[in-house]
């Protein structure tokens, strides 16, 4: 992927124009049968707050699960389909 530049012109409303250390989140998964007992929120809030100086990206097929956490969402421009190229970002303060 590039820069947090091309994320600025690619996302609307998302204010990381600027470089610094980010990391993307390619896969976040939790088993099946313990699905829907906040294990996965409470791994995203450890995860987040113990990499509080990085900026968190995700481009998730799980909307739901994402729109539960402390990650902004934010929408492709130009898409389509309101589902296609979803980013969450968490970090940006």
């Amino acid at each position: 992927m590039g820069g947090l530049a091309d994320y600025a012109d690619t996302y609307a409303g998302i204010n990381i124009d600027h470089e610094e250390s980010y990391r993307y989140l390619y896969l976040f998964e939790v088993r099946r049968d313990c699905r829907g007992r906040g294990i996965g929120k409470e791994a995203v809030d450890l995860l987040s707050s113990g990499f509080d100086y990085l900026t968190l990206l995700a481009l998730p097929k799980a909307v739901g699960f994402w729109e539960k956490t402390q990650f902004v969402h934010y929408e492709r421009i130009g898409a389509q389909d309101p589902r296609e190229q979803q980013l969450f970002v968490c970090g940006t303060d």
